[in-house]
């Protein structure tokens, strides 16, 4: 699209010999042709100058503003594991990195689950993941009357469990 404007801008201008207008004597002065083909050279080169900068603009990315989501309150009494993943998938909508969850996590604890801010020397500097396996080591699935252990060494419970040695 733009080649074509610029060829048609390197034609010769057209030179009017006839007024153009059916208003009879009050039709406006004649302009001369020249100034017509400059004026309309310049409006040509203005479009294709705003075609440019239209073009480049939309090439690149815009940033996505989106209202944070607030992570959920943990108090202790849910399921943790159920807890973490919607915290992660907050995280994640949120584009949070690694030092925004640990505070956002810290943040987010309530009640008995607040305890665990002791086990940090710096509770303003711990990384995400101590974060994370402290809250699991506290409030994780324990071994109980409903767990064993086969002689092959498998959990034989169906429910999915995390062992550390």
């Amino acid at each position: 699209m733009a080649e074509a404007q610029i060829e048609r801008l390197d034609q010769p201008p057209v030179i009017i010999s006839q007024p153009c207008s059916v208003m009879g004597d009050h039709s406006p002065p004649m302009l001369d042709p020249y100034d017509i083909a400059a004026a309309a050279a310049s409006s040509a080169r203005a479009d294709i100058q705003q075609d440019s900068i239209l073009q480049n603009r939309s090439a690149a990315p815009r940033p996505v503003k989106r209202k944070e989501v607030e992570a959920r309150r943990f108090t202790g009494k849910e399921n943790v594991e159920d807890y973490l993943l919607q915290f992660e998938l907050t995280s994640k909508r949120n584009g949070w990195d690694d030092d925004e969850k640990s505070s956002a996590l810290l943040c987010a604890l309530d009640g008995q689950a607040r305890g665990i801010l002791a086990e940090f020397n710096d509770p303003m500097k711990p990384r995400y993941t101590d974060v994370k396996q402290s809250l699991l080591r506290r409030f994780g699935p324990t071994l109980g009357a409903n767990y064993y252990c086969d002689v092959r060494g498998g959990w034989n419970t169906g429910v999915s469990c995390k062992f550390e040695h």
